[in-house]
């Protein structure tokens, strides 16, 4: 054993070889065994451009430090407030109101189930809420990037896919000579960057009764509708308070990731615009105009969380936590005891409640990690502050 050479550090991180196989990294003063494997896995993405490209992609920051703030995280924001049972029970009725479609008065939010696909491949593609209520089925996608109407496509594919993992659920047969019971539909899109004034210019958006929609047939086929069709009403601040609080406080948002480009280009101090930019988005949170939606999005500091783009250093937090994962079901596998797995997964939440104290990780995000009940892990941050 030894300790590695310092001139061997890359990106600025140290290495000690702990044993055969097995080393500790020290990532701001916190250090952490990891495999050999690991270890490589790591420096080869630091000293890979193409791979360090590509993580910038995926949404973290390879600089070392406090993260970034990321444009695409308005994302986040909307799936945590719309994936609230009460909200979406409020969108629910409020479109049924809007489409004159009956529904029971005595819902509850008990009656809202999340049907959002989970898949890497759709996690991809989508800012998704998906949910049910009785027999219907609400998908509500929000686009903030270019126009584009073939979000109409991407919501019928979304459908067909939830309807699938829906059949199998329910245990019905495909194949069978029964008539499938599937959920009706209600497709809805939000544009948060778009005013009513500029979907009126819109070449594919069609104005009906005080509504906007979107037509799949008239977008693709000219009109023609003899075998498919499928229609998306574009919900605006006027369709709903919440919807209209966030697609202007998504428009803030926008204003400030470009005064944090332009601070960093100006000052090439990328803490001082970074400061700003929190400072900033916490006088936003507390402006009574933001009051009903900001009331979904939980604290301030996972706010600020959801807006930045994850540093270096917690990629390799993440990659050491997943290690402690696969490790400890195969410690328990092994063992064959469920007690022996539930002792190490207690051991190693303990190493991470340091970085729910500075707002990196949430105890919600730990309970998820090492798969322990959040209330067992909400009593153990509470024992281990009293021995800090």
């Amino acid at each position: 054993m030894g300790i590695m050479n310092e001139e061997d550090e890359i990106g600025g991180l140290r290495w000690r070889e702990e044993s055969v196989g097995a080393f500790q990294i020290d990532i701001d003063g916190q250090k952490f065994e990891v495999s050999a494997e690991i270890k490589e896995t790591i420096q080869s993405l630091l000293e890979n451009e193409s791979a360090m490209s590509y993580l910038c992609y995926m949404g973290y920051d390879t600089s070392h430090g406090r993260g970034t703030p990321n444009p695409k995280s308005k994302d986040e924001l909307f799936v945590k407030a719309f994936k609230n049972t009460e909200l979406a029970l409020g969108i629910f009725k409020r479109v049924c109101d809007i489409l004159n479609i009956p529904y029971d008065p005595n819902l509850r939010e008990d009656d809202v189930r999340d049907e959002a696909i989970s898949t890497s491949i759709f996690k991809s593609f989508y800012n998704d809420v998906s949910f049910s209520v009785g027999d219907r089925h609400i998908i509500l996608l929000e686009e903030q990037s270019t126009w584009s109407p073939n979000i109409v496509f991407r919501i019928l594919v979304y459908y067909v896919q939830t309807m699938t993992y829906y059949v199998f659920r329910k245990n019905q047969n495909m194949y069978g000579t029964g008539i499938l019971d599937l959920q009706e539909p209600i497709f809805c899109v939000v544009f948060p960057l778009e005013t009513e004034q500029t979907l009126k210019n819109r070449r594919h958006v069609r104005y009906e009764e005080g509504t906007y929609w979107l037509d799949f047939s008239q977008i693709h086929f000219s009109g023609s509708n003899h075998f498919l069709n499928a229609r998306v009403l574009i919900l605006t601040e006027e369709s709903h308070m919440v919807i209209g609080e966030y697609s202007l406080f998504a428009r803030e948002l926008t204003t400030l990731y470009k005064e944090y480009r332009r601070c960093v280009k100006e000052t090439n101090n990328k803490n001082l615009a970074l400061d700003v930019f929190e400072e900033k988005v916490s006088m936003l949170l507390k402006e009574e105009r933001f009051r009903e939606f900001v009331k979904y999005l939980g604290s301030e500091g996972d706010v600020i969380k959801m807006l930045k783009i994850k540093t270096r250093d917690e990629y390799i937090m993440e990659a050491r936590m997943e290690e402690s994962r696969e490790q400890g079901r195969k410690e328990g596998r092994k063992e064959g005891r469920e007690a022996g797995r539930e002792e190490e997964r207690l051991k190693r939440v303990k190493v991470f409640f340091s970085k729910v104290t500075d707002n990196t990780l949430s105890l919600n995000d730990l309970a998820s990690m090492f798969e322990l009940p959040i209330n067992e892990v909400k009593s153990l941050y509470l024992e281990w502050k009293k021995t800090v």
